[in-house]
């Protein structure tokens, strides 16, 4: 085999493998919050609607973080949380 034909096999395979990777989606990640008790009264589906809306963004491929009920610290927890997945991972994150 030629030298130019092995170069082009190389240049073939590096351009495959860049066109694959920056089609490639980025990480996508989701955190889903739904509270149903406020101190003005209490919502009767936060949490149906929070377990729905992750499923759905499960399926169209996000990495899904689902807080139910949760108070103010666990809430502020819960987005710490999901920032510090975010720098680490990259991508894109929906809230």
């Amino acid at each position: 085999m030629s030298l130019f034909r092995i170069f082009l096999r190389v240049f073939a395979l590096m351009a495959t493998l860049t066109l694959a990777q920056a089609q490639a989606p980025s990480p996508r990640a989701a955190l889903v919050i739904g509270n149903a008790d406020y101190a003005f009264g209490t919502l009767r589906n936060p949490a149906n609607d929070a377990e729905a809306m992750a499923k759905a963004l499960d399926e169209a491929g996000f990495d899904v973080t689902v807080t139910t009920d949760a108070n103010q610290a666990a809430m502020e927890k819960a987005v710490h949380a999901f920032g510090a997945k975010l720098k680490a991972k990259g991508g894109v994150g929906l809230s």
